[in-house]
């Protein structure tokens, strides 16, 4: 499926998705710099999270063989569903500031697509802030860029 290839980022059930957006740029930013250190908590939060996110996908067997299905598709190599996880389990705090660096950090500095769902209430108020072109109608939906970058 295509959106398996994206990099999804929810603020699910915020009051104020602008203050929540500015929030986790900061954090990302601080753990990026390294004013903010990992620490084995959330080394640990992160793996479990993964974990779920994986289990949660497979959890029957049609499901389970959809998956092995689509990865033989996509071409990608067999991995057993016990190696994933032993590979998840070796992630470091290094691996996780490199993926901070190189897929987290173009979300906010507008070096990447970026769509916005949010309710139509609140669509002005969001394209403004975050700099995003608004697009009403799905029929009309395309990529959204920065409005920066689209001169």
């Amino acid at each position: 499926r295509f959106e398996e290839s994206l990099l999804l980022f929810y603020l699910y059930r915020s009051s104020n998705i602008i203050k929540a957006y500015e929030t986790s740029k900061t954090i990302v930013f601080d753990l990026i710099s390294g004013k903010t250190k990992f620490n084995a908590l959330s080394v640990e939060e992160a793996r479990s999270g993964a974990i779920y996110q994986i289990i949660d996908k497979e959890t029957t067997n049609s499901a389970a063989a959809q998956e092995a299905l689509m990865d033989y598709m996509r071409q990608w190599p067999a991995r057993t569903f016990h190696q994933i996880l032993r590979d998840i389990q070796t992630v470091t705090e290094s691996d996780m500031h490199s993926v901070l660096l190189s897929f987290v950090k173009p979300l906010y500095d507008g070096k990447c697509n970026t769509v916005v769902t949010t309710a139509s209430t609140k669509s002005e108020n969001v394209s403004k802030e975050l700099k995003l072109e608004v697009v009403s109608n799905i029929d009309q939906f395309i990529p959204l860029h920065p409005s920066s970058s689209s001169s």
